[in-house]
């Protein structure tokens, strides 16, 4: 009997590890740092506010506004894209597309690019919001699309890199 329980107690030390003995007296790791005193120096407050679709959702899909001459450029998960007065919050227009968004806005002096969970890199008019192009790449796009010297440069999950030409959306 006594070599039984011996047999089952060093199984139990075998499988467990060592991972119970690093623990003793030590903080877990990842706990969060202690939280310092200090003296606000900078009033911070609400100046506006407004909503535009669904956000990120439960994809974990980040698409941050992005600010260009007072303007700000949002959009969701789901579709939405909006064009707002940073200054009163207020929409300049505002639409719902059949995509869904995964990677962007990005911007150059007339259009939104925006890339879609099905793989498509599509352009938009800034100041109207009226669709210029909508061209099918590899697979998802996963981060803004970048636009420089008449280049639209997208990068897609597979690790594909394409260029398309702005003014088309032709691969260049």
């Amino acid at each position: 009997m006594i070599r039984v329980l011996a047999i089952l107690i060093a199984t139990l030390l075998v499988l467990s590890g060592c991972s119970w003995i690093k623990n003793w007296g030590d903080e877990e790791p990842g706990d969060p740092a202690p939280l310092v005193e200090f003296e606000e120096t900078l009033k911070v407050g609400k100046i506006w506010s407004t909503s535009v679709g669904s956000g990120m959702g439960k994809q974990g899909i980040s698409m941050p506004p992005v600010y260009s001459s007072g303007t700000l450029f949002v959009a969701d998960y789901k579709g939405r894209l909006a064009s707002i007065n940073a200054e009163n919050g207020r929409k300049n227009w505002e639409l719902k597309t059949e995509q869904e968004f995964s990677g962007g806005p990005g911007l150059d002096d007339s259009r939104i690019y925006m890339g879609t969970i099905d793989g498509r890199a599509v352009a938009f008019d800034r100041n109207s919001g009226a669709e210029l192009w909508n061209t099918q790449v590899s697979s998802e796009v996963l981060v803004p699309p970048v636009s420089e010297d008449g280049i639209v440069v997208v990068r897609c999950i597979d690790g594909r890199v394409f260029g398309l030409d702005e003014n088309s959306g032709a691969r260049v």
